[in-house]
């Protein structure tokens, strides 16, 4: 899989040279998302999990850099889709938080399987540092327990669910249909957004995972 961080952003860019990179990175990525979604279709039914966890996690990550990417480009040529698009970002953040751990302890859990045939072509000792590399590169974003709980609110009340059933009725979604506008509806006012900068965070340390693993795996996926 090419590393998603080597045609990735920067941190610093301007709003023109950050839409070229993310056009460039969507137009690369779209035959590689096909192809690993080709490779699930072929891996079902495999009895060798952790060729099949390798499999799954690189989809993962394409999948969620593909739409992160996607969203904040149509967000930055469109500025006043902030209503619809920010909460989806922030649905993704959320999501991909906790669900990309969660397909990683598989992987992890595979690999010290004694019966798994392909195990013996995997680096643990690099898989081991890749992950614990990515959890570094996202702490800024768990120990930010105010953002995770704003996240959380965007995810519960507005994007995975529009009415609250423990009382709050539409609340949140009003409220965020009137925070939007309120602040701003610049290209420049959409990349100062603590969600769009979180996912930004998030897509660069998905790079560098993608980058390693391949690494660890590139025995694997000759396999």
């Amino acid at each position: 899989m090419t590393d998603p961080a080597k045609n990735g952003v920067p941190d610093e860019l301007s709003v023109e040279e950050l839409l070229r990179s993310s056009d460039h990175k969507i137009a690369a990525e779209r035959l590689l998302l096909e192809a690993a979604a080709n490779n699930i279709k072929r891996l079902q039914g495999h009895e060798d999990e952790p060729l099949r966890w390798f499999a799954d996690l690189k989809f993962f990550i394409l999948q969620v850099d593909f739409d992160i990417t996607t969203l904040i480009a149509a967000l930055l040529r469109h500025p006043n889709s902030r209503l619809t698009m920010e909460k989806f970002v922030a649905l993704l953040v959320f999501e991909t938080e906790s669900d990309v751990g969660k397909i990683a302890n598989g992987l992890q859990r595979s690999l010290r399987n004694p019966d798994a045939v392909t195990a013996k072509n995997f680096d643990g000792a690099k898989v081991t540092a890749a992950l614990d590399d990515f959890k570094v590169a996202l702490r800024p974003l768990r120990d930010d327990t105010g953002l995770r709980e704003r996240l959380g609110i965007v995810r519960n009340t507005m994007a995975g669910h529009v009415w609250d059933g423990k009382g709050t009725r539409v609340n949140g979604s009003a409220l965020w249909a009137l925070s939007r506008p309120a602040n701003g509806e610049t290209p420049d006012a959409v990349l100062r957004d603590e969600f769009v900068k979180a996912a930004l965070t998030l897509t660069r340390a998905l790079g560098a995972l993608a980058a390693d693993l391949e690494d660890g795996f590139s025995v694997a996926t000759h396999a």
